[in-house]
């Protein structure tokens, strides 16, 4: 009942090709060829988009390091240090 895949091959291959299918990669190829400019990216705004990222990560990353360094060198080992655990989960005083 099942046909073998080089039954199927050979039935394939007896039909006609399609005529739209000699056309195709002229078509693909000109369509191709035909390039929209409005789609490309400018330059330009990528440029602005790195450099407000880049300035926005400087200044939030700066504020945050400075904000949670320690007194001193050994007051991170105690309760009071900034980053302790107590601290950061709300914890008071």
């Amino acid at each position: 009942m099942s046909k073998t895949l080089d039954e199927l091959l050979a039935a394939i291959a007896i039909e006609p090709v399609d005529g739209a299918l000699d056309r195709l990669e002229p078509a693909v190829m000109a369509s191709l060829n035909r390039r929209d400019v409005s789609a490309v990216p400018s330059f330009g705004w990528q440029a602005a988009a790195i450099v407000l990222s880049l300035g926005i990560g400087t200044v939030i990353g700066g504020t945050s390091a400075t904000a949670a360094r320690p007194r001193d060198a050994m007051s991170v080992f105690t309760p009071e240090a900034t980053l302790a655990p107590s601290s950061l989960l709300g914890g008071e005083r």
